[in-house]
């Protein structure tokens, strides 16, 4: 399962996002939690390690069990799809 972290501009957006833990995405559901600019660089860390962070505010949620075929659009339009709109979206394998 692939994980992605979510930035978004305005702290209700990121706790609209949370409400959507166990969506489905493609055929999978997903689970959301709220997170932060750490936890997405020492994922990052760790994924550099095996094989830019964003310019905002520090509203991150982290999504887990996405699809290892999703891709950040799909991810993006998973959360407009209910008028959330990322800041960004970084994807974490």
């Amino acid at each position: 399962n692939g994980e992605a972290f979510v930035e978004f501009v305005e702290e209700g957006s990121a706790d609209q996002a949370v409400q959507m833990h166990r969506s489905t995405l493609g055929s999978r559901y997903v689970e959301i939690f709220k997170s932060s600019r750490l936890d997405m660089q020492q994922a990052k860390m760790i994924r550099d390690r095996r094989a830019g962070a964003f310019d905002s505010n520090e509203y991150f949620v982290k999504m887990r069990g996405i699809p290892f075929t999703a891709r950040e659009r799909e991810v993006y339009e998973f959360f407009t799809s209910k008028n959330i709109v990322p800041q960004g979206v970084s994807l974490v394998y």
